[in-house]
């Protein structure tokens, strides 16, 4: 049996979900893309310890460790930081 991933990649000035953001775990599963309002979800993770990392451009990437347990959904929210601006 297998667990899943839900959460959301939150912008961390505004407080607002980051739509069309990349979410992925390591060891490699899968990949997905955030909502319009930020929300993710990757279903069929086999049980044990994993990094999920949240990707997009203009935002410094973000990971957090989880552990995936048989049959329960795993909340991994992960905050992003715009990158910096240089002149």
């Amino acid at each position: 049996t297998t667990g899943s991933i839900a959460g959301t990649v939150i912008n961390a000035i505004s407080g607002t979900g980051i739509d069309n953001a990349s979410v992925m775990t390591s060891p490699p599963t899968a990949s997905v893309v955030t909502d319009t309002t930020g929300e993710f979800v990757i279903k069929n993770v086999d049980p044990g310890v994993y990094r999920v990392t949240s990707k997009k451009i203009g935002f410094d990437s973000s990971s957090v460790a989880i552990s995936i347990s048989a049959g329960n959904t795993t909340t991994a929210d992960l905050m992003m930081m715009p990158d910096s601006v240089s002149n």
